[in-house]
């Protein structure tokens, strides 16, 4: 079955999903502006304070237009969690590392398909080869560049 594909279009600096996400936001841009000019017209032949009700018309639409706004870029913001088998198989690659002896914590955001930054609380095995160490941390965080596309940094004393 042949579906539609919606076009992006840009109004005012905003990139829409759709020309008709793109034509509502024109219409309520218009019904704002409508009303505030027949605010400014009516005023004076009315007993009501029409300038306040109006004020607080735009308020409520501003207040509604930001509420949605920050719903749409709060995860981009401050990044969604993973899934719980990303994260099990983050701590398997670390655990397979023989410089760390176990994995207390970690903390996930994924800022989009390229973008995920981690951060490990682990436990180093206690060694005197502080170079055999630094590598081996060296590889794991390597690998879990390459093999599950996260920039992690790990926490712990290697001293």
């Amino acid at each position: 079955m042949n579906q539609l594909k919606a076009i992006q279009t840009e109004y005012k600096g905003y990139r829409f999903r759709s020309r008709l996400e793109a034509r509502w936001a024109v219409f309520f841009d218009a019904c704002v502006s409508f009303f505030t000019l027949m605010g400014l017209l009516i005023m004076p032949h009315s007993i009501l304070p029409l300038d306040g009700i109006v004020g607080l018309i735009m308020a409520v639409y501003i207040a509604g237009s930001g509420a949605v706004s920050l719903r749409d870029n709060l995860a981009l913001l401050l990044g969604e969690g993973i899934s719980r088998e990303t994260e099990i198989e983050l701590r398997k690659v670390l655990s397979e590392c023989p410089e760390i002896e176990s994995v207390e914590r970690i903390t996930v955001h994924d800022y989009g398909p390229d973008k995920k930054i981690a951060v490990a609380e682990v436990n180093f095995v206690e060694s005197r080869d502080k170079d055999a160490k630094r590598k081996a941390i060296d590889d794991v965080i390597q690998l879990c560049r390459d093999t599950m596309n996260i920039e992690i940094s790990l926490c712990g004393s290697i001293y």
